[in-house]
């Protein structure tokens, strides 16, 4: 702003304890050019040293100097006193001096603001800011007399900290404006602009020059009524302008008014999108935390194919960064074997229905199920794919196990049906009478029973050969066995014919061996080596025996199920003491059928 004749107010700022927080609501509130000049004056102690124009600079974009002896006041900057001196002005250059030291002078705001205005007269603007004394209050009587304008801060909204200074110069009724020191600049700018405008009526001259005399003349009595003070010696434009600025005032309370009533709507509005934003926040972290928790790999696209977002679990899948979000799938590199993954995300899109697809085997042997499905907003517009892949490895191994011991147990049936045929057939011809026939093949049977009930509960994987000795021993009286070796497993054509045998020395050693005497014991050892596994039946206690003259049947099914099908041998010597047989297979050979 660009005030006539070249003249321009000069502001004085007087400020004390608590002033800083007032200065900075003062020039953060003014705004642009106010063609004003600004000088601070403060009460503070002289030995402390001011970094104050430093602090000032902070709030304002004007130029901020420290005050200097005939140093000229230019519009628009702001000059700061320095610390332990007197400040006055005189013909608008500053004037310094030390301070009186036996007439202590304690008021240098009185003092700066009494030669203000007496340099400036109408052009003297006083701004008295937080403060612990009355300095202040004179020099603003000072400037009211000589026509200037005077605001202090205000105790209502942010108020002064130390609010005595501004409260004693408004209680002796000289203040014009009061306001919270953040509103004072716009004030400060709405005074000088409706000054600018008077000054330039005043003078002109003429009619209205005599018009706005005759209107002082009326309202000088009233005020002087209302306020106790005599404004006749003000001039034309300074009587005009103070009522300017007291008419600003009120217009600017009004809008303060609406400015608090459009606070408080806003801040209801506040409140409330606060409380959508946290439950959104709350939905998101929600969101994330499922995407972290799963183990199924997501991806979210759009109908440019272009990645969304995407689970953990997906990076491993698709070699997926948090880059890549923004990213074409198709430019992007995946360890899948999946070169319909297109034409299937553009069938969604056609048909608006779930895909389902099943991947072969990997390199790796992991199967995946992939599921594509439309991505629909609010409106039920398909607006992208949301794809998913699930491991069924586990799933799908099941079912080709499943397959496996269909088509294993269709083997073994048959098998056990020609073992069954083949042993009832030997049994009855060399059994001498029914019942020996039945006693011994129902003793069989019952031993390929035990065998596969042991098998079945294993899954038919695995059997130890300690608990098919147990199963088969168990009945002849567990006590009269002593077992010794390292765990083994058998694969189950394995267990099947070392079930068998195991029953035919066991049955013999029943009829003719050390079991058919109390005292009788046996000693069962096995071991492995070299892939081989290597048992040794050892029977004592029992009766004397001699090798017989011709194989029983009993011996031929032993020499059978483990010559024959297990491709090992069997070796037999028939001490006085009792039996001894030797078992030897290999473990890397499954059986034969």
């Amino acid at each position: 702003m660009v005030f006539q004749n070249g003249r321009f107010p000069i502001v004085g700022v007087g400020a004390s304890a608590g002033g800083i927080p007032a200065m900075e609501g003062l020039f953060k509130g003014l705004t642009g050019g106010t063609g004003m000049a600004f000088v601070v004056v403060t009460n503070l102690s002289p030995e402390r040293e001011s970094l104050l124009h430093d602090v000032i600079a902070r709030y304002t974009g004007m130029p901020v100097i420290v005050a200097e002896e005939g140093m000229a006041v230019q519009p628009d900057q702001v000059y700061v006193m320095p610390q332990n001196v007197v400040l006055t002005i005189r013909k608008g250059e500053l004037s310094l001096r030390r301070p009186n030291t036996l007439n202590r002078e304690r008021k240098p705001i009185d003092i700066f603001f009494r030669a203000l205005a007496e340099d400036q007269g109408e052009y003297a603007i006083g701004i008295i800011l937080s403060g612990g004394d009355s300095d202040g209050t004179l020099g603003a009587r000072a400037i009211k007399e000589h026509g200037g304008l005077t605001i202090a801060q205000a105790s209502n909204g942010s108020g002064a900290r130390n609010p005595d200074m501004p409260q004693s110069a408004i209680s002796s009724g000289l203040i014009d404006i009061e306001a919270p020191a953040e509103e004072i600049g716009a004030k400060l700018q709405a005074f000088g602009r409706g000054f600018n405008v008077l000054n330039g009526l005043a003078e002109g001259g003429g009619e209205h020059k005599a018009d706005m005399d005759r209107a002082a003349d009326e309202i000088d009595p009233t005020l002087r009524g209302h306020s106790g003070h005599d404004f006749s010696s003000y001039k034309t434009k300074t009587f005009s302008a103070n009522e300017e600025a007291q008419s600003t005032n009120v217009e600017l309370e009004a809008s303060k008014e609406e400015k608090q009533s459009l606070n408080e709507e806003l801040s209801t509005i506040n409140a409330e999108l606060t409380s959508k934003i946290e439950e959104l926040d709350r939905a998101n972290s929600d969101l994330r935390n499922l995407f972290e928790s799963t183990e199924i790999a997501t991806i979210f696209l759009d109908r440019n194919l272009v990645v969304r977002t995407f689970t953990p679990a997906a990076s491993a899948v698709f070699n997926l960064r948090p880059s890549d979000v923004g990213q074409p799938l198709t430019d992007l590199s995946s360890q899948l074997d999946y070169p319909e993954l297109k034409p299937h995300i553009e069938a969604v899109f056609e048909t608006g229905e779930t895909l389902n697809h099943h991947l072969a085997r990997d390199d790796k042997g992991r199967f995946y199920l992939v599921r594509i499905n439309p991505y629909r907003d609010k409106s039920g517009s398909i607006q992208g794919v949301v794809v998913t892949l699930i491991d069924v490895t586990t799933l799908a191994q099941a079912e080709e196990r499943q397959q496996v011991l269909i088509s294993e147990l269709n083997h073994r049936v048959k098998n056990m049906l020609a073992v069954v045929a083949s042993i009832t057939n030997r049994t009855r011809e060399n059994s001498a009478s029914k019942e020996e026939f039945a006693e011994a093949l129902i003793g069989r049977l019952h031993a390929m029973s035990r065998a596969y009930s042991l098998l079945s509960r294993e899954s038919w994987t695995e059997a130890s050969v300690e608990e098919l000795l147990r199963q088969e021993l168990d009945p002849f009286g567990p006590e009269r066995f002593e077992l010794d070796g390292k765990r083994v497993n058998l694969k189950p054509a394995q267990g099947l014919s070392f079930g068998m045998a195991i029953h035919e020395l066991a049955t013999n050693a029943a009829k003719y061996g050390a079991l058919s005497k109390p005292a009788g014991r046996i000693v069962v050892k096995w071991s492995v080596a070299d892939g081989t596994f290597k048992l040794v039946w050892r029977e004592k206690g029992g009766p004397r025996i001699k090798e017989p003259t011709d194989s029983g049947f009993g011996l031929t099914l032993l020499r059978g199920e483990i010559g024959y099908r297990l491709g090992g041998k069997v070796e037999t010597s028939f001490r006085s003491n009792g039996l001894e047989a030797e078992i030897a297979f290999p473990l890397t050979r499954e059986g034969s059928s």
